[in-house]
């Protein structure tokens, strides 16, 4: 392991939050945020923002290597999820890696950053079409955890303007079902809220939220007949089929009404 990145390597362009839902307008590329760590990577070396391995068997998901002309910028992601993915890159766990490249920073062996975004993305797309984009007037799936807006532009090391990316975030009202017993420090208390919702007499469950203080964690694991059945609030990140992307318990809703009878 080395922490230098190879010399001829640009530093990161980084996107500014968006607080506000973006309109889908025509002269920007529009792109599916993705859930892992940012990379750079080329046949010899793979670069995150803090580390750089200078040997690696990641490949494209055709199943190709990475060919030796060729810098490319993009997201590694894991079927585990985001939080295991840097402990998989650094036990070198190639095999349970997937590499989606959303930028091409070198062809040819030559530097290509300072082209506009189109014309690198056309170079790119013979190799692997990058993440999923959205057409003028398309509207953000639910199930996609944000959106990430790119401008025809050179590529700027650094936090820029011109690359914005925004979270699907939302707060629903839902009702507490029962409680998923933690691990660890917090085996034999509540480790997550198994929430969900109730229509027309079918309860359906819409997934498991973390972020239990402890204080919640002994009410609910000592008194759970107060909040069984009652309203609740949780923050979700878009949707995955019928669950809620990493939900997160931010409490107790103020009309706390008892959930109508299944």
């Amino acid at each position: 392991m080395n922490l230098k990145k190879p010399d001829t390597w640009p530093d990161f362009m980084l996107c500014m939050p968006a607080k506000q839902k973006p309109l889908i307008l025509d002269q920007y590329i529009w792109e599916r945020k993705l859930d892992g760590i940012r990379v750079q990577v080329s046949s010899k070396a793979i670069r995150t923002r803090s580390l750089s391995l200078f040997d690696h068997e990641i490949k494209l998901r055709s199943g190709q290597a990475i060919p030796d002309h060729l810098l490319l910028d993009g997201e590694l992601m894991s079927p585990d999820g985001f939080t295991a993915v840097q402990g998989q890159l650094t036990r070198r766990q190639w095999k349970k890696l997937v590499f989606v490249p959303f930028d091409l920073l070198q062809f040819g062996g030559k530097p290509i950053w300072e082209q506009n975004t189109r014309s690198r993305l056309a170079l790119l797309n013979e190799y692997d079409p990058g993440p999923e984009r959205l057409g003028p007037g398309q509207q953000i799936p639910m199930e996609w955890e944000g959106v990430v807006c790119k401008p025809n532009c050179s590529y700027f090391p650094g936090r820029r303007v011109q690359w914005i990316k925004w979270k699907n975030t939302g707060v629903i009202e839902a009702y507490v079902l029962r409680f998923e017993e933690g691990t660890g420090t917090w085996a034999g208390m509540p480790g997550k809220v198994i929430f969900g919702v109730n229509v027309k007499g079918t309860v359906y469950e819409l997934g498991a939220a973390s972020g239990l203080t402890t204080v919640q964690r002994w009410q609910f694991h000592h008194q759970p007949e107060l909040y069984l059945g009652k309203k609740c609030r949780i923050q979700h990140y878009g949707m995955v089929k019928t669950r809620f992307r990493n939900p997160i318990f931010l409490g107790m809703a103020d009309d706390a009404d008892t959930q109508p009878a299944g």
